[in-house]
């Protein structure tokens, strides 16, 4: 026990007064400071933490991240809950409820990893982001003159639901853009008003894929001409 109280209080002490450490400049250079108390002695410091709740299990916490440490200003709590308690967390309003991203996923056993892309990286509103699994369960895509629920197109056509979803709601493509696209990024081609990969064409025209392929990214044809052999 005393080995890891050593640790943590070394390493508390260290990222308040070297420059050096990485984390020096979110700590001491915002002036983040350790008390006298525990500045001047580990067995102070110790017998604090044995008083309030300590375990091997916990991590020590700031309540407020604008203050220093110091017995009134500090707690033990969980990896959790510390991660929540971050000056650098993204705070969220969801019908009228306000919470930390972590929290919102916790909550409604989400993955974070993909709720904080959709809102970061594609920029979706965290409505969307967060009732995004949930409205593509109930929208039917027609595509081709077939009319089913994306997860099954995407069964059907062997697709990664996850990225065509975020392609057809994040990015806002188009059902054949998306479908098409999530194919290893096949080159998609236009063809008497209708878009879909080259590989789509020709089973659907009896051609061979690697005569129109050439065609048209070798030898520059037009998309007619290639489809069509003139």
């Amino acid at each position: 026990m005393d080995s890891r109280l050593k640790s943590i209080y070394k390493n508390m002490k260290s990222r308040c007064y070297n420059q050096n450490v990485p984390c020096y400049k979110h700590y001491g250079g915002r002036g983040i400071t350790v008390c006298d108390e525990w500045l001047s002695s580990f067995d102070n410091f110790r017998q604090w933490a044995l008083s309030n709740g300590y375990t091997d299990n916990l991590t020590i916490d700031r309540i407020d991240n604008d203050k220093g440490y110091s017995p009134s200003n500090c707690r033990w709590v969980s990896q959790k809950k510390q991660c929540n308690n971050k000056r650098t967390n993204h705070y969220i309003t969801y019908k009228g409820c306000t919470k930390t991203l972590m929290e919102w996923c916790n909550e409604l056993n989400l993955n974070y990893g993909k709720i904080s892309s959709r809102i970061h990286q594609y920029n979706m509103s965290p409505t969307e982001a967060f009732e995004f699994e949930c409205n593509l369960n109930f929208r039917m895509i027609t595509y081709k003159g077939e009319t089913l629920s994306l997860r099954d197109w995407c069964k059907k056509l062997g697709l990664d639901y996850h990225r065509t979803a975020t392609r057809l709601n994040g990015l806002h493509w188009t059902v054949e853009e998306a479908f098409c696209k999530s194919r290893k990024n096949e080159k998609l081609i236009s063809y008497k008003g209708r878009t879909q990969s080259i590989k789509s064409w020709c089973k659907e025209l009896g051609l061979n894929y690697y005569t129109v392929q050439a065609r048209i990214t070798k030898y520059g044809w037009s998309t007619e001409r290639a489809l069509e052999g003139r």
